[in-house]
């Protein structure tokens, strides 16, 4: 999405349903940029004003403290994905061209954008030592409990059975239910844990059908998680979480190449005046490819002919990460 005076392109539902995919388009104030396919995300939960920035209303700071009095310039910030650039990467051209004018600009590359983990299972990823195709299903497990749960306790706000300290015995014994699991034994085994529980029946149904879609080595993992783990899981729905393979890093980095080579030399964008760079190290970037996703960047840089030598060495790579 693009922040424009703090608003997205389109208006959206106060709440996001759940079980339907996200937040609801109600209207469109512009025909472009084309809408995103996760619309959980294309929100903007952000609100700039006089007194910092602000994430739904909870203060993050204040965003006009500058480090040195005096010394600060006013600049336009805009994120975008790369899904809509390649909708219509001419029009995305005269749109950024026309956000920058003549002004010099900074290109800032999150490594997080080719493989990155949802920080609440970033924990339980590392803890355990998930194999990509491990942490990958996990993902996608986790987004669908988390999403069915917001639904039952948004009708059902007294339901304490995916809620610590009950959470616990709830998922095993949902896991104990095996592979052939019908939505009447989800809905009993949800009553024998918190007799309180009034599941509806569709909420039961894709309860179950997650179940049914899980496999041996899956519920093993489920197992393995600690209460803790569990309630960050299915507390809420998450952002994206998708370990790549090197291959997938590899042909992602090649696309970026041609983007910013196509914005530069055929639409006349100018070069960036600096490219910085964000490991995001703390929950978001998985350690073993970390190093491996850097050095691709710095090559495509480095092609692009926008590398240059950093007056300090680059930090060390925290525990977990695979350098060669």
């Amino acid at each position: 999405y693009w922040q424009r005076g703090g608003e997205s392109f389109r208006d959206y539902s106060f709440m996001a349903d759940a079980l339907d995919g996200g937040y609801q388009v109600i209207g469109e104030r512009d025909g472009w940029p084309p809408r995103e396919r996760n619309l959980w995300w294309e929100k903007v939960p952000y609100m700039l004003d006089e007194f910092g920035l602000h994430l739904l209303g909870e203060p993050m700071g204040n965003a006009y403290t500058v480090p040195v009095a005096g010394l600060h310039r006013a600049f336009n910030f805009s994120v975008m994905t790369d899904v809509q650039w390649h909708a219509d990467e001419t029009s995305a051209a005269a749109f950024l061209k026309q956000q920058l004018r003549p002004q010099h600009w900074i290109l800032d590359v999150d490594l997080d954008f080719f493989a990155t983990l949802a920080p609440a299972l970033a924990p339980a990823v590392r803890r355990l030592g998930l194999a990509r195709s491990q942490s990958n299903r996990l993902g996608q497990t986790a987004q669908a409990l988390a999403v069915v749960v917001e639904a039952i306790e948004s009708q059902d706000p007294n339901c304490q059975a995916f809620r610590l300290p009950l959470l616990d015995e709830t998922i095993h014994r949902l896991l104990a239910l095996g592979t052939h699991v019908q939505s009447n034994d989800v809905t009993a085994c949800l009553k024998e844990v918190d007799a309180r529980t009034d599941v509806a029946s569709d909420h039961a149904e894709y309860i179950a059908n997650v179940l049914r879609g899980l496999s041996d080595d899956d519920r093993e993992v489920w197992m393995r998680m600690a209460p803790e783990e569990l309630d960050a899981a299915v507390e809420s729905p998450h952002g994206p979480h998708f370990a790549a393979s090197p291959e997938a890093i590899k042909e992602a980095m090649a696309d970026l190449e041609r983007l910013l080579g196509s914005l530069v030399k055929r639409h006349g964008l100018p070069p960036p005046s600096v490219v910085t760079v964000a490991r995001s190290t703390d929950l978001y970037l998985p350690l073993d490819i970390g190093p491996l996703v850097e050095a691709q960047l710095l090559a495509t840089l480095d092609r692009l002919g926008w590398a240059a030598k950093s007056a300090e060495p680059a930090p060390r790579w925290p525990a977990g990460a695979m350098v060669e």
